[in-house]
């Protein structure tokens, strides 16, 4: 997009308003301020609440400040609220309705709709209609859909990238979760048009049938960053819509942006030049001026804004830059640092006090806590500007049943006792703005509401109680209860198996893949033996006992491999779902087997230790000596000759007595 130096527009800096003290909001990322020109009246964000301003209170803060600004001092001037709300947190982001006489007020889990009529007139009765969206989730944006002047749908996005769909007494009429979303805006020519940006960078057009949403176009960025997604949408016309890309946060963010005209994709770059920032991160604030067909963009982390126009001669979009004097930039804090915008809004409403209020005006809330007013001049123009109007009354709202909740059984002492509690609760949890909104009316939001909504909660949980303490024969009525209960019971244990079942099966998996690399590995070092080159030739001794030595290892690694092949398939666990093997009992086997081992040779070693002490230290003696053992053949064959030399003798008995 071009670039374009022009002389003819100025951004005039008319008034500082302080509505805050410091920087209350210092990491908002959502518009914390919105203009009702219809009744002139200003909505902002202030800490744990919001503050009320008519427009004659704003026109005439900002009249004291240029005065202060004309005489060179200090242009800065406490701005008095004509109500504030108070809340336990600070609210991220309000939003005005198109028939102007709704606010949605976002929360971090809740979304609450008031009637900026109740607000003014008393904020201590104020009502409202609440949605509670979840402890786990988080609201991101809000929308609201304009159709026919008539507060018909509010669009509600949150941090699981769904988005819900509300009606004007906050009642959930469907929630979308097919796209990944990131940001969304209602189309403004009043058609039930939603415009959504998810997380892959592309944006959605979808018609809202009351119930379900129909898609009919996707909008694509050939220039957008990889892996960028939408973080911002502005949907200005039936053909014409701003989105914002966003890749990475905080100091490594990459932002472009992208003008959806006629559906021709327009490159902006990153629309505002800006420094990246350590500890806020970047998101865009827009507002549109319909009669000149002009953006008026900022950013979170720079102190400038810029206009994108449509050059009514050569039909194009550029980026007008007025001159230095005249571009708007936010002030300098008073600590000398700069300070964000947190929300742009349009005043369209004229006063003849101030020549520059004949002009549109931009309604900046900055992080420091001022309310920031910049007229928007166009020199060339000699006619009055016919967009700009009058303020008319706000109607007074008309009560709804659906939306009222009473306590008929209940005296009006005890409701009387429980408002003030809350009310008590909630004062002592919040503390005054400043001195300047000591004049306003400080209001607990619904705390009427709240008071019966809590009685009702405690009738019931008693009525539960009585009834859970019945016995099943006493009363019939109670039987679909107790197995209601029974029910519940059941799928919850159902549930507990199962999520155990699915993480035992998670591990089985993981270590049957770990397994099976293992085994693969091995497997592979089995296969890739080592060759030597020297086999056909003559080894010398320092070779022979390297190729020795391998050998024997790849021996004991075959040996592994047979062993481990062995017990994975011994040990193979069947399952009804899958025949999946155990990896797991595989190794806890082979670690019970060196266990026993080791436990049986550290025996051994401990008998061993115990008997070698009583062992003989000499040899025993020999029973017969080893002469006495003769060889029997040769003693039989002695026997036998000398029983021969006997027997062939002659023996007489002369003989014998001569002898003698």
């Amino acid at each position: 997009m071009d670039e374009v130096d022009v002389e003819h527009v100025r951004v005039l800096h008319r008034g500082s308003l302080r509505y805050a003290e410091g920087k209350h909001r210092d990491g908002a990322l959502r518009p914390q301020l919105c203009h009702s020109n219809r009744y002139g009246v200003t909505i902002v964000v202030i800490p744990n609440g919001l503050g009320v301003v008519r427009s004659t209170t704003l026109d005439a803060a900002a009249n004291a400040s240029v005065e202060k600004m004309d005489s060179k001092m200090d242009a800065d001037v406490n701005l008095v609220v004509d109500a504030t709300l108070q809340f336990p947190t600070t609210p991220l982001q309000v939003a005005l309705s198109p028939s102007e006489r709704l606010v949605a007020v976002a929360m971090a889990c809740s979304v609450a709709i008031y009637d900026i009529a109740d607000l003014l007139e008393n904020a201590n009765a104020a009502e409202s209609r609440a949605c509670a969206l979840g402890s786990d989730i988080h609201v991101v944006d809000v929308s609201w859909c304009a159709s026919l002047d008539d507060d018909k749908f509010l669009a509600v996005l949150t941090s699981d990238q769904s988005f819900h769909i509300l009606d004007s007494q906050a009642r959930t009429l469907c929630r979308h979760s097919s796209l990944r979303a990131t940001s969304l805006s209602w189309c403004s020519t009043g058609r039930p048009l939603l415009a959504v940006g998810d997380i892959a960078g592309d944006v959605h057009k979808l018609h809202f049938t009351g119930e379900s949403f129909q898609s009919m176009q996707t909008l694509i960025d050939p220039n957008k960053p990889v892996n960028a997604s939408v973080h911002h949408l502005h949907w200005a016309e039936e053909n014409l819509l701003l989105a914002g890309y966003k890749m990475g946060s905080f100091d490594a963010v990459e932002i472009s942006g992208c003008l959806f005209d006629h559906d021709c994709a327009i490159a902006l770059d990153a629309v505002v030049d800006f420094f990246p920032s350590e500890t806020r991160d970047h998101a865009f604030f827009s507002c549109y001026l319909a009669p000149w067909r002009t953006f008026i963009v900022g950013c979170s982390v720079s102190p400038d804004l810029e206009l994108v126009v449509h050059d009514p001669e050569s039909q194009t979009w550029q980026k007008w830059k007025p001159d230095e004097k005249y571009t708007p930039r936010l002030p300098m804090a008073k600590d000398d640092e700069e300070t964000f915008p947190m929300g742009l809004c349009l005043h369209l409403n004229a006063s003849d006090s101030d020549a520059a209020s004949v002009f549109p005006r931009i309604l900046c809330a900055s992080m420091d806590g001022l309310l920031l007013n910049f007229a928007l001049v166009d020199l060339t123009l000699d006619e009055p500007i016919d967009f700009l109007v009058a303020t008319e009354s706000l109607p007074r709202k008309q009560q709804q049943p659906v939306s009222s909740i009473t306590a008929a059984d209940n005296s009006e002492q005890e409701r009387k006792e429980e408002v003030e509690s809350h009310e008590d609760a909630a004062n002592r949890q919040n503390l005054p703005v400043s001195t300047a909104t000591n004049a306003a009316d400080i209001g607990i939001p619904a705390s009427h509401f709240e008071a019966c909504l809590w009685i009702w909660i405690n009738d019931f949980h008693d009525m539960l109680q009585k009834t859970f303490e019945l016995k099943t024969g006493e009363n019939p009525a109670v039987e679909p209860i107790a197995m209601t209960r029974r029910i519940e019971k059941a799928v919850d244990s159902m549930r507990s198996v199962l999520d155990k079942t699915a993480h035992d099966m998670q591990t089985l998996v993981q270590d049957q893949i770990s397994t099976e690399r293992t085994i693969e590995s091995i497997s592979t070092m089995k296969t890739q033996q080592p060759q030597d080159e020297l086999d056909d030739g003559p080894l010398d001794k320092r070779a022979l006992d390297t190729h020795k030595a391998l050998a024997s290892s790849m021996e004991t690694i075959s040996r592994l491999c047979e062993s481990v092949d062995f017990h994975s398939k011994a040990l193979a666990v069947q399952n009804a779902a899958t025949e999946a093997s155990c990896p797991s009992l595989l190794f806890r086997l082979l670690k019970a087997n060196y266990e026993r081992t080791k436990r049986q040779h550290l025996r051994l070693c401990r008998l061993d230790a115990q008997f070698h002490p009583i062992q003989p230290t000499q040899k025993p003696p020999a029973i017969f000596p080893s002469s006495a053992f003769q060889d029997e053949d040769g003693a039989r064959r002695q026997l036998k000759e000398q029983l021969t030399k006997w027997t062939d003798a002659a023996v007489t008995p002369r003989q014998i007595s001569s002898q003698i």
